[in-house]
């Protein structure tokens, strides 16, 4: 059966190309894959997902529900900041490929902000131990200029060169460590990890559900 909200992706999708890059390897290159991966998602080779969509408008700094639109005017590309962008962060922190990304300021007024800033980095979830906090694979975003730990709060942190988002709570010289999956709280040990074995990347202040 023809999936509907599919085409209209991939039409959207063909337009914003023809419209804003010089060729389909260019738009590739930007988007960080080859171009036989976007042959095979523009073609109905490949499924259309919400997360494909999404993982586009936010590396373009599309409106979100762009793609999706089968009504939109010509988008102009201004209100927007740029962020620091991790593809994944499953592997040893040495090997994660680091890019820049415009957000669309719509998007970062919904973060957990003081202020707009452009200390922010954007990556996706890699475990599901802080769900249904937060789910695997969900674009979480990341203040890097808020270090410092307050309790109760989640932060991403690098741990025997290893990227993790968990929930911090002070200790003397040190920090507790703690998960939000209640199926898998049984068998996680909590850990206490001294401040001098534990870097503070940044504070969560928002994932892509937010919005």
């Amino acid at each position: 059966m023809e999936n509907t909200l599919e085409n209209v992706r991939r039409n959207n999708l063909r337009e914003f190309i023809k419209q804003r890059f010089q060729s389909l390897s260019d738009f590739a290159r930007q988007f960080g894959t080859n171009k036989s991966n976007i042959s095979t998602l523009l073609n109905g080779s490949r499924g259309f997902t919400d997360f494909t969509a999404n993982k586009i408008e936010v590396t373009f700094a599309l409106p979100q529900g762009y793609l999706s639109n089968e009504e939109h005017n010509e988008f102009v590309l201004i209100d927007f900041i740029n962020a620091k962008f991790y593809e994944d962060m499953k592997y040893l922190v040495v090997s994660t490929p680091e890019k820049n990304i415009r957000l669309p300021l719509e998007i970062i007024d919904g973060l957990n902000l003081n202020a707009k800033n452009t200390n922010l980095l954007v990556t996706y979830m890699n475990d599901d131990l802080m769900n249904p906090t937060i789910k695997k694979n969900e674009m979480i975003f990341v203040d890097y200029s808020q270090k410092k730990v307050e309790d109760g709060m989640i932060y991403l942190i690098e741990v025997n060169s290893f990227y993790r988002v968990r929930r911090l709570y002070n200790k003397k010289d040190s920090v507790s460590v703690h998960i939000d999956n209640p199926s898998e709280k049984v068998n996680y040990v909590v850990n206490t990890i001294p401040l001098s074995d534990i870097d503070i990347i940044g504070k969560l202040v928002g994932s892509f559900k937010t919005f």
